[in-house]
């Protein structure tokens, strides 16, 4: 399954095998803005989208939409920001609903209103002033055995921190990512051999790109960094690759690899390395 968003529509796509053209499953409608889609890695073919007013729903193909959720206002202090995200956890009926100030483990099943902070935006996490909350994501379902199910990344324009759902308000984990620009994209790749700490890539909205080695004992153990973090080759160090242009063209080149990342892509090889 492939989920696709926009300002105001979300896809789902099914890719069939190799050399077939993806099926288009279900077009949605999102009215206030969609600003948050994931898929859940219990269900085949459940989502959870999530837009500027606080809503979240859960779409199926057999129920359709349906709401789970709704807060307009933010969790944790106030914040004029509109965004919102909503993931999943290691329970197929619990979602984890996030702002610019924290986030929140939400039951779908539950009564309205109920919840668990996850994560507090502040001094509780020995945030800095000013500090926002930019990416979350649920890590649980590439986690090999060495880490627990239950690990859940958030990132802001200062730190990343991991997060156990079993453990609320407690930060697992907590590193500077010194990145220039705001964190876009994580994903948590496989290990390059079996054993070896498992590679955290993070984008930057710059272009920058880092690996993390993250490594554990088993899913009692906490999640530690195994090494220092790796910068790898920005879009602007590409251009030097690029045969010379004329002056006009060579600077629309350079304009083109300084703009802003809108979306990454990460994946192990399957002879041990990262593509």
């Amino acid at each position: 399954m492939l989920a696709v968003r926009a300002d105001y529509h979300c896809a789902v796509w099914k890719v069939r095998k190799q050399g077939q053209q993806p099926a288009l499953l279900q077009v949605l409608q999102v009215e206030k803005g969609a600003t948050g889609i994931s898929l859940s890695p219990h269900l085949p073919g459940e989502l959870a989208v999530c837009s500027r007013s606080g809503a979240v729903c859960l779409w199926t193909p057999e129920d359709g939409l349906q709401q789970v959720y709704r807060d307009p206002d933010t969790l944790v202090f106030r914040d004029p920001s509109p965004w919102r995200w909503a993931d999943f956890t290691a329970h197929p009926r619990v979602l984890t609903v996030g702002d610019r100030t924290g986030v929140k483990m939400v039951d779908t099943q539950g009564p309205p209103g109920c919840g668990l902070l996850l994560f507090r935006g502040g001094a509780e996490a020995s945030c800095q002033k000013g500090e926002r909350i930019l990416l979350t994501q649920y890590l649980g379902q590439s986690s090999p055995e060495s880490l627990p199910p239950t690990l859940h990344l958030v990132c802001t324009q200062f730190s990343l921190y991991l997060v156990d759902e079993r453990l609320p308000l407690v930060p697992m984990l907590k590193w500077n990512h010194g990145l220039p620009s705001p964190p876009l994209l994580a994903r948590l790749l496989p290990p390059p051999q079996p054993g070896c700490p498992q590679p955290l890539l993070l984008a930057g909205q710059g272009g920058q790109l880092q690996l993390l080695p993250i490594a554990g004992e088993g899913p009692a153990s906490a999640p530690r960094l195994a090494g220092p973090p790796q910068s790898l080759p920005s879009r602007t160090d590409s251009l030097s690759a690029f045969p010379l242009l004329e002056p006009k063209s060579q600077w629309q080149l350079e304009e083109r690899l300084k703009a802003p990342t809108i979306g990454a892509l990460g994946q192990g090889s399957k002879l041990g390395g990262m593509q």
